[in-house]
């Protein structure tokens, strides 16, 4: 069945190839990790977390995000979010914004808006 598109012919055996996952964490759960307060919700959100570092996925806080929740964590005084916020930007990677990555972002945000 996958072997038209594989180019190869069904007698021979496919090898399992390893998947590299990278999770970007959005600002919600960006905001919900950087939580001090401790509630089901966060504290679900942290576990969730832990298991994907424990796991070996590397988890990406995308720049946009790190803006999104530090500029509500300075509006609402939160010190010990923004702590917690640039000690997890330490621990885990980061990827900045470029502008090549911005434009490369309108046009697939414009037809999803469009089709809705």
């Amino acid at each position: 069945m996958l072997a038209p598109f594989l180019g190869r012919s069904p007698a021979r055996r496919l090898q399992a190839l390893p998947l590299s996952l990278i999770v970007l964490l959005d600002a919600g759960p960006l905001g919900m990790i950087t939580n001090p307060k401790s509630s089901s919700d966060t504290e679900a959100c942290k576990n969730w977390l832990a298991g994907l570092v424990y796991k070996g996925v590397e988890v990406v806080i995308p720049e946009i995000a790190d803006y999104e929740v530090r500029r509500e964590l300075l509006r609402a005084g939160k010190d010990r979010g923004l702590g917690r916020l640039d000690a997890l930007k330490a621990m885990l990677g980061y990827a900045p914004i470029t502008t090549a990555v911005m434009l490369r972002a309108v046009p697939p945000f414009v037809a999803q808006r469009d089709s809705t």
